[in-house]
């Protein structure tokens, strides 16, 4: 008797582990669609500040430095959101596994 309610309990945490990861992959799928989005806005963006800080540098036009400088910032501000976002979305789902798995002491795949 004992050991039918102890399997039970163990099929239920498992379908619980598995329905919480099941949970995060869907949370997770969402946050990297998002950051592989705007990466690379931000990486053409870094790229284009550098040159223009060069050319800043040597000629002391500081209209196009300003332009880029802003547009660059803008693009750090989204992406600080974004990461604030992903963590608000994936943070508790990692608290609740890892509540489960600390108890039990293991994972599942």
């Amino acid at each position: 008797m004992e050991r039918d309610s102890k399997m039970k309990r163990q099929i239920k945490s498992n379908e619980h582990r598995k329905k919480i990861t099941q949970e995060f992959d869907k949370a997770f799928e969402i946050c990297e669609s998002e950051y592989y989005s705007i990466i690379p806005h931000v990486d053409a963006c870094q790229k284009e500040f550098l040159m223009c800080w060069n050319r800043y540098k040597k000629s002391g036009q500081h209209k196009e430095f300003l332009k880029i400088s802003g547009e660059f910032a803008t693009l750090l501000q989204i992406q600080n959101k974004m990461f604030k976002r992903n963590g608000s979305r994936l943070n508790p789902i990692l608290a609740k596994f890892e509540k489960i798995t600390s108890s039990k002491g293991d994972f599942v795949e």
